[in-house]
């Protein structure tokens, strides 16, 4: 009951920096008063995004690893 309400949790195991980089984009899309599924999803894009324009293409082994458990 004291526990956290929800959390991000990865299915495998992502580089340190791909998964700082999805988490500080999720914090700043959290920070603009979106729900956090809505600020997870933007964030999701963003690296998405981010992947295609640097390499051409974006894996869903880098951003598709982690999901959202729990209530809004």
């Amino acid at each position: 009951m004291a526990g956290a309400r929800s959390i991000i949790s990865s299915l495998w195991v992502v580089a340190d920096d791909e998964t700082a980089q999805l988490m500080s984009q999720f914090f700043e899309e959290l920070d603009s008063n979106q729900s956090k599924s809505d600020a997870f999803h933007k964030a999701q894009l963003s690296r998405i995004a981010a992947r295609r324009e640097q390499y051409g293409t974006a894996s869903p082994y880098y951003w598709a690893a982690f999901t959202m458990t729990g209530v809004e």
